[in-house]
């Protein structure tokens, strides 16, 4: 019996997140007329982390509440955007209805977010943007 009740008081704590993902996530990026793909990089930046990416790459990131910003750059061109999250509201309810009353970890990984797997990044002439991350330049190490 106390076993039981030791297991149930571990799904409270850990929250449904112990069985998914919790906060990882992959995306993709892709830069819209690249002149000159081989050297273009981009950052992706969030309150969770920054990652230094290849276009056309899968990314790992950590999810966040708020939007994904990412830049990419490349010797002749740059573009940014900023990529909005999503609220799983089912999967918010399933915690809530079966698994758990309060799921801490859950809020704390924000498991609930996710943002779209694939985005796009339209690349201008570097003159036409206004800020590009320092940490871009002079030369980007991928992860």
């Amino acid at each position: 019996m106390g076993i039981i009740a030791l297991v149930i008081c571990a799904g409270l704590l850990a929250g449904c997140g112990f069985f998914s993902k919790w906060q990882k996530q992959e995306i993709t990026v892709a830069a819209i007329n690249d002149r000159m793909p081989d050297k273009t990089r981009c950052l992706l930046k969030n309150e969770e982390g920054m990652w230094k990416v290849m276009p056309n790459t899968k990314a790992q990131i950590l999810r966040d509440e708020n939007a994904l910003e990412i830049q990419c750059v490349n010797p002749l061109q740059a573009g940014r955007v900023y990529l909005p999250t999503n609220f799983d509201k089912g999967g918010l309810a399933f915690d809530l209805l079966f698994m758990c009353a309060l799921c801490p970890l859950d809020i704390y990984y924000n498991a609930w977010f996710w943002y779209a797997p694939f985005v796009t990044v339209l690349m201008k002439d570097k003159n036409d943007m206004e800020f590009i991350d320092p940490s871009l330049y002079p030369s980007m190490k991928v992860k």
